[in-house]
C-alpha cells in the first residue's frame, strides 16, 4: 500500500513539471553581402561614369584593381581644360609647371618651389612565384648596349616617342612648354613643332594609321593630329591620367603611373579592358612612356633606369632592362630622368633617351653577365 502512496505521488510531481512552456526558438544564421569596389567595372564609351581612378604613383593607397576610366569623344575648341579630373588629387609626377615643382613619392602631396623627389626604392629583384598555373619563371636581366648616339634638344622634356618610316615624332610637356614634334634623328633638328594651350601639360603619345594621339597629364584629354601637318583633328576625353600610350595594331595601351595598363578602342578612346603589371607576383608601378613590340610592351619606369618588358596578353614581367650606362653627366634637375622609347623595325633596335637629355641613343638589348 505504502509502495502505491509513493508511485503516485511522484506520478504527479512529473506531470507537474511537463511541457507547458514554449520551446526555445532554434537561433536563425545570418550572413552579411560585401561590396567590392575594387570589382566594380565602368562603362566605357560614357563620359562621367567611371569609377574613381588612382591619383598616381605617389598615392599612400595602391589604386584598386578594375577600376577604369571611361573615354569618348569630345568636339570642342583645342586646347580647353578640364582643370581637374575625378578620382582625387592629381598625382605627383615632378615637373607640374615649367618651374618644376613635383612630389615625393609616397608623400600624397604635391611638391612646391622646385622641390626634389625622394630617391626610388631599389628595383627588387625578381623571383619565381608559383600560383594556380604552377611556377611564374623569373624576369630576365637584360642590359643596353649602345650602337650610336644622336644629337637631342636638350630642352625637350621628353613625354612620348616613336618612328615612323624613319621619321621621329616626339611630345613634349611641361605646362606652357608642352609641343608634338617631327624631328630628324640623325641631327636632331625639329622639323616641325605644334604647341599646345599652355595650361596642357603633354604626355604619351601614339600613331594610329596617320593621325598622332597625344595625351595629357592631369587635363583628361588627349589630342588627334594629323601626322603629316601636325594640325590638330580632334579630341579625346577620358578620366583619370595620362602618362605612356602606344598601338599595337589592334588596340591602344594606355599607362596612368600605377601598375595597370588599360586596352583603348583607336576609334573612339573607349576603354577596353586592362592588365595588372606583375613581376613575380608584385605590383611593378610607375610605369611610363610605352612602346608596343610583337605582343610585348616595353615601358619606362619613372624615377628609376629601368626599362621593362611585359607579355601584353597577361601583365607579367618578362625582362628587366638595365639603362642606367645612358643617363648623361651634369643633368640639371633630378626630373631629368630616363623616358622615351622607340622601336625601328627596320633592323630591330631601339631609340631611347630622357627629359631634357642632350643625346638619342639607338641600342639594342642584350642579357647582363
Amino acid at each position: 500500500m505504502l509502495r502505491r502512496i509513493l508511485f503516485a505521488a511522484l506520478a504527479g510531481a512529473l506531470l507537474g513539471c511537463s511541457g507547458d512552456a514554449s520551446p526555445s526558438a532554434s537561433p536563425v544564421s545570418t550572413a552579411s553581402v560585401v561590396s567590392d569596389p575594387a570589382g566594380a567595372t565602368s562603362t566605357a564609351g560614357v563620359e562621367g561614369t567611371a569609377s574613381p581612378v588612382p591619383s598616381g604613383p605617389d598615392a599612400t593607397t595602391a589604386p584598386a584593381q578594375g577600376t577604369g576610366s571611361a573615354g569618348g569623344l569630345d568636339t570642342g575648341e583645342e586646347g580647353a581644360t578640364t582643370g581637374t579630373v575625378a578620382g582625387g588629387s592629381p598625382a605627383g609626377e615632378p615637373g607640374a609647371t615649367a618651374g618644376g615643382t613635383g612630389a615625393a613619392p609616397g608623400s600624397g602631396a604635391t611638391g612646391s618651389g622646385g622641390g626634389e623627389p625622394s630617391a626610388p626604392s631599389a628595383p627588387t629583384a625578381p623571383t619565381a612565384a608559383s600560383g594556380a598555373g604552377g611556377s611564374v619563371a623569373a624576369a630576365e636581366r637584360l642590359r643596353v648596349r649602345v650602337l650610336e648616339r644622336y644629337p637631342h634638344d636638350p630642352g625637350a622634356f621628353t613625354q612620348g616617342l616613336l618612328l615612323d618610316g624613319g621619321v621621329l615624332y616626339e611630345s613634349t610637356g611641361l605646362e606652357g612648354a608642352t609641343t608634338l614634334r617631327r624631328v630628324d634623328v640623325r641631327t636632331g633638328t625639329v622639323l616641325a613643332s605644334r604647341p599646345q594651350a599652355a595650361d596642357v601639360f603633354g604626355e604619351g603619345l601614339a600613331l594610329v594609321g596617320d593621325e598622332l594621339i597625344q595625351l595629357s597629364w592631369r587635363n583628361g584629354l588627349a589630342f588627334v593630329h594629323d601626322a603629316g601637318t601636325l594640325e590638330p583633328k580632334r579630341r579625346f576625353t577620358y578620366t583619370g591620367e595620362g602618362w605612356g600610350l602606344c598601338y599595337d595594331g589592334q588596340v591602344l595601351w594606355h599607362s596612368d603611373g600605377s601598375n595597370t595598363l588599360r586596352r583603348r578602342d583607336p576609334v573612339t578612346f573607349a576603354e577596353l579592358g586592362s592588365v595588372a603589371v606583375l613581376d613575380g607576383g608584385t605590383p611593378v608601378n610607375r610605369l611610363n612612356e610605352l612602346e608596343c613590340v610583337d605582343g610585348a610592351i616595353y615601358a619606362n619606369v619613372w624615377l628609376t633606369t629601368e626599362i621593362v618588358r611585359i607579355d601584353a596578353a597577361t601583365g607579367r614581367v618578362t625582362a628587366r632592362i638595365d639603362a642606367a650606362t645612358l643617363v648623361p653627366a651634369g643633368l640639371s634637375s633630378s626630373d631629368d630622368v630616363l623616358n622615351g622609347i622607340a622601336y625601328d623595325p627596320a633592323d630591330g633596335t631601339f631609340l631611347l633617351t630622357g627629359k631634357r637629355w642632350p643625346t638619342l641613343y639607338r641600342a639594342t638589348f642584350e642579357p647582363t653577365g
